[in-house]
């Protein structure tokens, strides 16, 4: 078992380990101590030992320089002119006065030498390191010679006279006096070691035994209290470290003492709330019979406290539940399976009169000392309160969720309803404006086309905003060309305010990409609100657009719109909440300009989802700038070309000589009579489907240059009547031309314009649609196209 293993673990790294070491921690320390005082002496006798040597060299060296200088003042003129008596004479008298002086040799640069020793001196030719070559300068040796028995300090030294070098003068120092310095040298440093360390040692047992004695008056206490004796108390008085443990040993004690008290007084308290917790406790034996069980238990269960000891688990609790998870619990508390704990686990209790309580069910199994199982503990929460309140969300949830689907559906037909007609009234306004009429009439038929633009502009502002609170406003990001899109806004608005004198100018920075990533639908949306506005509110003078490239990374490009005008202003405290919704710069413009207050906040929303910013600079009197910036992704598809600033040109001089075939499904007459009026207008050749059956027989008999495909229409609608083209394209394995397919519907929810590329479609119009949208429309999908 593994606390066996650990006790005995323990006692092994206590035991003793060398029998030289000592049990008692006096001499333990004593030991140390020793052990660092000869350390410590071992490492200063080999550093200063070198020194020691080397003052001893340079004691003798010195000697012999001092020596060597008298001989050469006596005897360098001396030598040159051969007087040797006076050099025979001094030198022998250097060398028998001077116990440590063994020879002196003086040598010409010829080898003629004169040698003397304490025996008497000669003469004789020498070479070699008696006449040394190349620099000259004094040197030292430790030399053995056949001018001294033993072993010398030998110096040499040149000498001169008139400033010529003549020779060499040398001498040999006996070693007798170096070796007895040395010998001297290491007795007193033996000696300073002994007395240190037998100082050293008396110093430690001092201290050592100042040491020890709080602590064998601590390890005395210790055993005290090991035997059960918490009264015992430490008095150690050392003002130190020692103490502090004194004092917190006793402290322990103390704590000791007044823990056994209160855990005598935690087991009555744990067992009063054992009695009163509102959550059933049940503890069972390892064979899963009951043998304790709280009040709560038997409140719940309808049983007695002593119906329940002694019953067996399995017949309260269900054997079987599910988890959260799902996985599948069985429960078994007889002993012999693997121990298992549970937690949380939604199962059943089943009470005295057979009901089936729904709780949340833990337990946990206690063990003893060997790890086998002594009990286990169940705690149960009733949860029947939470069950019920779970069956009342759950039926609010579903109410809800069918009312989100009512409002949705019911948005989505009141846009498509609405659209509809207001598609055929603005469309045929629009061409009654350019009919022969009366002034009167004329000005009549402008006005309820202004009415009708701005309610379609409500409803447009109104689905928007309720998507954009719903939380449900989604970008349909694709490639198009930045430079076509402002083109096209540019040319919508020029139109309109042809009469009025207003002047319209933008420019469009050179470094801007020719194509982007992006939602190109909301961002149209954008800046016909700011433009619109703009145009709104400006009388007379200029209104402009300006749009330039701030930032460009390998992810993403950022671009900045700014649209000027020089109409009245702001005031600079309702330019904080001009973004807000239903809110206008002047309370009385909403009277004066009409309008639902909701452009702006939703440009807000729009340039925000596009991880961007929005924001205004006006003074009044002199206009406002509103800007923005957004980022856009790199265009995916790389052949994607704008269209040439001609091709307004050559699609005329085409259309002067060839007619696009259009097929028109559509149910509505209105609508049909309006968007034929269009085609027709534009040159186009139309022949009209009432249904979605009549549109697919109209393809395959005839080959058409664009389909306009209504998607809500009797008998078989858009989606499936596109699909059927589709799929009989497909049977032909290429023989004719693939169909282009435009899906014109009056939904303006998110996800629709995904339905229709989805189902086959090849680009999205909503209703009500205009005649520039229209030639656009043709402009992007019939250039000059060939028939086979």
């Amino acid at each position: 078992m593994e606390q066996p293993q650990n006790t005995d673990i323990l006692r092994s790294f206590a035991r003793p380990r060398m029998s030289f070491w000592p049990r008692r921690i006096l001499y333990r320390v004593v030991l140390m101590l020793s052990a660092l005082i000869v350390i410590t002496l071992g490492i200063f006798v080999l550093v200063n030992m070198p020194y020691q040597r080397k003052a001893v060299l340079e004691a003798m060296e010195s000697e012999a320089r001092s020596t060597v200088t008298s001989i050469s003042q006596v005897t360098s003129s001396s030598v040159i002119t051969e007087d040797f008596a006076t050099v025979i004479e001094h030198c022998m008298l250097v060398v028998e006065e001077s116990p440590s002086i063994s020879y002196v040799v003086i040598t010409r640069n010829d080898g003629f030498s004169l040698s003397f020793t304490k025996t008497g001196w000669r003469e004789n030719t020498l070479s070699g390191l008696w006449v040394p070559e190349g620099e000259r300068i004094a040197s030292s040796r430790f030399l053995k010679s056949e001018f001294a028995a033993d072993e010398v300090y030998h110096y040499s030294t040149p000498f001169q006279y008139s400033s010529i070098d003549w020779g060499w003068i040398h001498i040999g120092l006996s070693l007798d006096k170096f070796k007895a310095n040395i010998r001297a040298l290491y007795f007193r440093t033996a000696l300073l070691a002994l007395f240190c360390l037998f100082f050293g040692i008396i110093v430690a047992l001092y201290f050592a035994s100042k040491l020890t004695r709080p602590i064998d008056t601590l390890a005395h206490v210790t055993k005290l209290v090991s035997r059960g004796d918490l009264s015992a108390r430490t008095d150690i008085r050392t003002g130190d470290e020692l103490e502090d443990l004194g004092q917190s040993f006793n402290t322990m004690t103390e704590r000791l003492q007044t823990a056994q008290e209160e855990m005598i007084a935690a087991r009555e308290y744990t067992e009063n709330i054992i009695k009163s917790m509102n959550d059933t406790l049940i503890v069972l034996s390892p064979d899963g019979v009951i043998v304790r069980a709280n009040t709560a238990s038997s409140r719940l269960l309808g049983y007695d406290e002593g119906e329940l000891i002694g019953m067996h688990m399995d017949k309260i609790l269900q054997p079987s539940a599910t988890c959260s998870g799902g996985d599948a619990v069985a429960f078994d508390f007889t002993g012999s399976c693997p121990v298992k704990d549970f937690s949380n686990v939604e199962t059943f209790y089943t009470d005295k009169e057979g009901r089936q309580i729904p709780i949340i069910f833990s337990s946990s199994f206690l063990h003893g000392d060997d790890n086998s199982v002594q009990g286990v503990v169940c705690v149960g929460l009733d949860i029947t309160a939470r069950k019920e309140l779970e069956e009342t969300l759950l039926t609010a949830k579903d109410n809800a969720e069918a009312a989100n689907k009512a409002k949705s559906q019911f948005l989505a037909n009141m846009s498509h309803e609405i659209r509809t007609p207001m598609n055929g009234v603005l469309g045929l306004l629009s061409l009654l404006v350019d009919t022969p009429l009366a002034a009167e009439q004329h000005k009549m038929v402008h006005m309820a086309h202004s009415s009708a633009e701005q309610l379609l502009e409500i409803i447009n502002n109104i689905l928007d905003f309720s998507k954009i609170e719903a939380g449900r406003l989604e970008l349909q990001k694709g490639d198009f060309i930045l430079r076509d899109m402002i083109h096209e806004l540019i040319d919508m608005f020029w139109i309109k305010i042809q009469e009025s004198a207003i002047n319209l100018v933008y420019e469009v920075d050179e470094s801007l990409p020719v194509a982007v990533k992006g939602d190109a639908v909301r961002l149209r949306q954008i800046l016909i609100n700011l433009i619109g506005n703009a145009l709104k509110f400006t009388k007379a003078g200029e209104v402009s657009l300006r749009v330039f490239l701030v930032e460009k990374t390998v992810d993403h490009f950022l671009l900045r719109f700014e649209v000027r005008d020089t109409g009245p202003g702001i005031p600079p405290d309702k330019q904080r909440i001009i973004f807000d919704a239903f809110s206008q710069a002047d309370d009385t413009m909403a009277r004066r300009y009409e309008g639902t207050g909701l452009g702006l906040t939703i440009s807000r929303e729009l340039v925000e989802a596009m991880d961007g910013s929005i924001g205004v600079q006006s003074e009044m009197g002199k206009g406002s700038q509103f800007w923005f910036t957004i980022r856009v992704e790199h265009a995916e598809a790389a052949d994607i070309d704008p269209v040439p600033a001609d091709a307004s040109e050559r699609h005329e001089e085409s259309a002067s000589t060839y007619t696009p075939r259009v097929l028109l499904a559509e149910d509505n007459l209105t609508n049909q009579v309006f968007a034929t009026l269009v085609l027709e207008a534009l040159q186009c050749e139309v022949d009209v489907a009432n249904n979605g059956r009549e549109a697919v027989d109209a393809v395959f008999s005839r080959e058409y240059d664009l389909v306009l495909m209504d998607c809500q229409m009797p008998e078989i609608d858009g989606y499936e009547a596109t699909g059927i083209i589709r799929r009989n394209e497909l049977e032909r394995n290429g023989a004719g031309r693939r169909a282009i397919i435009i899906a014109l519907t009056a939904n303006a929810i998110d996800g629709d314009r995904e339905r229709c590329l989805a189902a086959g479609m090849d680009d999205y119009l909503t209703k009500p649609f205009t005649l520039p949208q229209i030639q656009a429309l043709l402009h992007r999908w019939q250039t000059v196209p060939t028939r086979n």
